[in-house]
């Protein structure tokens, strides 16, 4: 039996040409409303300004406003091309604008999935060869046709200057990002591919790692050409650590040189330490190291320049803890066990300003013999310069308590007013 509803439907819309007259411009109305909807929703979604909505995506707009991608709709590139990216783009715009209202979203922002490299392609040729720029040769129809290579793995920051990977946007931080914020964040150095990027690919991929593979132009510099080279290199660094890493800089740990427990780091021995083409070399033995006389000799070297040693040495065996491990597998203390030796060691690292590298080295003879102030003291002085006063104060005090009326502990904290 037929509903009450339904008979009055029936009645009104279906038994009289005017009522199916009526039924078929409302179903045209709504279809109409409908599509209408549709379209401007998808332009809607589909404008940048619609991304920058968002207070959450502020950074990732105002970084491509600035970017060489400012012309590109954001959809060209995060949609990808066909209906059914098409469909797929506009039912995750409405997750997100879900996400937003309800303020149930992670941070930082992600983008979900990679950029496919069909993408690109829709603007860019694998043509190109020869970058516009500088000296480097790149057949990039190798890279993406015949080794699949993505192309976001070199050209990560053309967009958004790797905001994200640099951490810019984890704090939330998100009203202090303008379009002058933006504009800071995308200058050439985290536009463009970085050098490490390649040597990176290359050695996994067992590539050629010569200069002359990417470099049209590879011309030593003068300073290169001496025939003692290998030999005064260290002091033009030490002179000069920019020259160095213009072009050596893909070995670099971290390519800022900043660590958190050194502080800012631009010493040459601590570049080498990190710089893999520094370490191929600084892994063998020098001439100067003559079997069987250097360990009487080396001890002489040490006096007059400690600074070349750690270049390829560390001083205490490394272990999980050590930062940095340097190339040569001999270290100091492999050797140098007595405490005195040690601690003559940590105070030469003070008067050099690593303090860090004393401090380890002064617990370690401690380990040994914890009776003895000097080390207690000398840990007074390395905290006390990197600024932890409360750490030094504790130090030039066990040192006291070791031996009552030592003066060096005594003038330090007569000089604290402690």
């Amino acid at each position: 039996m037929l509903g009450k509803p339904f008979v009055w439907f029936k009645k009104i819309f279906w038994d009289t040409k005017l009522g199916r007259l009526k039924l078929v411009i409302a179903i045209t109305c709504l279809s109409l409303f409908a599509l209408t909807g549709l379209v401007v929703g998808s332009r809607v979604t589909s404008d940048p300004r619609f991304c920058s909505s968002c207070h959450e995506l502020q950074p990732e707009y105002v970084t491509w406003k600035a970017s060489p991608h400012s012309k590109v709709q954001c959809v060209r590139c995060h949609e990808g091309t066909g209906l059914g990216n098409f469909i797929k783009g506009k039912f995750n715009a409405m997750d997100e604008v879900y996400s937003h209202f309800t303020d149930n979203y992670n941070t930082p922002i992600v983008m979900k999935g990679e950029l496919d490299n069909n993408i690109c392609l829709k603007c860019h040729t694998v043509q190109r060869v020869v970058t516009p720029s500088a000296d480097i040769r790149v057949p990039h129809a190798m890279h993406v046709d015949e080794l699949a290579v993505e192309c976001t793995r070199c050209h990560d920051g053309i967009s958004h200057g790797s905001i994200m990977e640099r951490g810019l946007t984890a704090n939330d931080n998100y009203a202090s990002w303008t379009y002058i914020t933006g504009k800071t964040q995308m200058i050439q150095a985290n536009i463009e591919p970085k050098m490490k990027t390649c040597m990176t690919c290359h050695k996994a991929r067992k590539a050629p790692m010569e200069c002359e593979t990417c470099h049209t132009d590879v011309i030593d510099p003068e300073s290169h050409k001496a025939d003692n080279w290998k030999q005064i290199h260290g002091k033009q660094a030490i002179a000069s650590l920019d020259g160095c890493i213009k072009c050596h800089s893909y070995g670099n740990v971290d390519l800022n040189l900043k660590d958190p427990s050194l502080g800012n780091v631009t010493k040459a021995a601590e570049y080498a330490k990190r710089n893999s083409f520094c370490a191929n070399c600084h892994g063998q033995r020098p001439s100067s190291h003559i079997e069987g006389e250097w360990a009487f000799g080396h001890a002489f070297a040490i006096i007059k320049d400690f600074e070349p040693c750690l270049a390829c040495h560390n001083v205490s065996k490394p272990t999980s803890k050590t930062l940095i491990t340097a190339p040569a597998k001999a270290y100091c203390n492999q050797c140098h066990k007595h405490t005195a030796i040690m601690l003559t060691i940590a105070e030469l690292m003070i008067e050099k300003g690593r303090y860090q590298d004393a401090v380890h080295e002064i617990i370690g003879a401690i380990e040994i013999d914890s009776s003895i102030p000097n080390a207690y003291y000398l840990a007074g002085v390395a905290f006390e310069r990197m600024g932890q006063i409360d750490r030094a104060v504790r130090n030039y005090r066990k040192a006291l308590e070791k031996k009552p009326g030592y003066l060096p502990a005594e003038a330090a904290l007569k000089r604290l007013r402690l």
